[in-house]
């Protein structure tokens, strides 16, 4: 059976016979309710961010893409990231 929601994650997890969602580290942003009537699990990662040094910021700014931290260290400094 599938989801009334149509275009969105729930249908292709119903396609594929997904079972888990693995989200990011904030909620909100997709409705639960359309999940679980899906049969779909929704696991969020709490993911803590590491923190390393932007170029014209004061603070750190998180969820950024893999390009921020090369641009602003270099390859080898996002291979030493711990």
């Amino acid at each position: 059976m599938l989801p009334d929601y149509i275009g969105g994650a729930p249908l292709v997890w119903a396609l594929i016979n997904g079972e888990t969602n693995i989200c990011g580290g904030a909620d909100g942003y997709q409705d639960e309710t359309v999940f679980s009537e899906s049969g779909v699990t929704l696991f969020y990662q709490n993911f803590i961010h590491l923190v390393y040094p932007q170029r014209g910021q004061e603070d750190f700014v998180a969820g950024l893409s893999i390009i921020d931290a090369a641009m602003n260290l270099g390859w080898d400094g996002v291979t030493d990231l711990q």
